[in-house]
């Protein structure tokens, strides 16, 4: 009879006009009204109905009720996965009529019917919905407005437009889950940042800690375990302001810096560790605009990588040029070196560290996010066995335009004098 019907006699639908349909209900990007309850209402419509509800697939497996339309719901509302329906769907693509259900049980292997379902009164056709033939959703259609015959037509359109309804409703939701993983990133990247400044603060205070014992007598260890220790309260509460303030406040407090005297000062800090580092020539000054506490953490953890990757009687030198508009800095080392695959492929991304255990793998990376950020940036030559050399570019300062000088006008009937070639 079928296969008559589908020969010999007119469609019930004009598929056309109800592929227009649908696609004109899914086309709306907003979400009022949410995707789900769009997708019941376009399901319900194929059977003249104008009420339904929709279970989807949670992270646990069961079925939790997304959308009711014009249906009241019962207390409880999820479907379990190890359901007789479940089953069913899981084995055979049926839609399951509760009216012929009710009547004759046996028809149906005499299913159980979840309650979250058997409890609606109104609940007439259950549908699955396949995601690459995976069960990935169950939607209920009430009864309908008017009497409907089902025949193969009605079961093949609505099978076809849950298969493409359910494709959008997969999407949906990926891209919630990709959103939802972007902000933990997004959560975690700050993190490890913050544990990055934290591991180097609590270096410093290790190191104090350390040698008191033995220069506890010398007041010029005071000295400086007061100097470090200040530097390491501002640089934590640095950090907590910058975890404080909204994303929008974060912006750098930029100002006018000299970059050879935060240089200078750096190689000072570092000159405790061996290799020393030291500086080469006598640099000019080289004004750029960077928020100080983050410039010098950069430019430090270049020169702490240095020292880390060169053995004690090694050398690391520094340089600084000015060329283009620019201060060039060169920190050169005579370390292990580094291979080109290795460069290209792990030096700047975050968490690959060769450091084991003890290395974040962020350092390299926060340096050429922050002089990047400056409009500069950072390259890498290294040969192994030979050493490294990082040069960083950073763009300088403009100097404030020098006012002009009030043409000359005509006074007292005398003309301005042309100005004097400087040649």
């Amino acid at each position: 009879m079928v296969r008559i019907s589908k020969n010999f006699f007119d469609y019930k639908y004009d598929y056309r006009e109800e592929w227009l349909k649908m696609t004109r209900e899914l086309a709306n990007l907003s979400d009022n009204p949410p995707l789900p309850e769009r997708v019941t209402r376009i399901l319900a419509s194929l059977v003249e109905s104008n009420s339904g509800a929709i279970w989807l697939k949670d992270d646990r497996g069961s079925f939790t009720l997304k959308a009711s339309v014009n249906t009241p719901i019962a207390k409880y509302t999820d479907i379990e996965s190890d359901s007789d329906l479940v089953r069913l769907f899981n084995h055979r693509d049926w839609i399951v009529n509760l009216q012929e259900y009710r009547t004759d049980p046996v028809a149906y292997d005499l299913l159980e019917i979840p309650e979250a379902i058997a409890n609606i009164p109104d609940a007439w056709l259950v549908i699955p919905l396949y995601l690459d033939n995976e069960l990935y959703g169950i939607a209920m259609v009430g009864t309908p407005y008017a009497r409907v015959e089902l025949n193969w037509e009605n079961f093949d359109l609505v099978k076809v437009v849950a298969r493409q309804t359910c494709n959008l409703l997969a999407q949906a939701d990926a891209q919630h889950r990709l959103s939802r993983a972007m902000q933990f990133e997004a959560v975690s990247k700050a993190s490890a940042f913050m544990i990055h400044d934290l591991k180097t603060v609590i270096s410093q205070l290790s190191l104090l800690v350390k040698n008191a014992p033995k220069h506890r007598n010398n007041p010029a260890f005071i000295d400086d375990m007061i100097d470090t220790t200040d530097h390491a309260v501002r640089k934590m509460s640095n950090l907590v302001d910058h975890m404080r303030r909204p994303a929008s406040d974060n912006g750098d407090d930029q100002q006018l810096l000299d970059l050879t005297s935060l240089v200078i000062s750096l190689l000072e800090h570092y000159s405790q560790s061996r290799p020393t580092p030291r500086l080469e020539g006598n640099p000019p000054q080289a004004l750029v605009l960077a928020d100080e506490e983050q410039l010098r953490s950069v430019l430090g953890h270049l020169i702490q990588n240095a020292q880390d990757a060169t053995p004690p009687d090694g050398e690391i030198t520094v340089s600084l040029k000015i060329a283009r508009g620019n201060v060039a800095l060169f920190i050169h080392d005579s370390g292990c070196g580094m291979t080109g695959e290795f460069i290209n492929c792990q030096l700047f991304k975050p968490f690959e560290s060769t450091k084991g255990l003890t290395g974040m793998g962020i350092g390299a990376y926060q340096a050429r996010e922050y002089v990047q950020k400056l409009g500069g940036n950072i390259d890498v030559t290294s040969e192994p066995g030979v050493g490294s050399c990082f040069s960083i570019r950073i763009p300088l300062a403009k100097a404030p335009a020098i006012p002009t000088a009030e043409p000359q006008t005509l006074l007292d009937g005398v003309p301005p004098q042309p100005r004097q070639s400087a040649n």
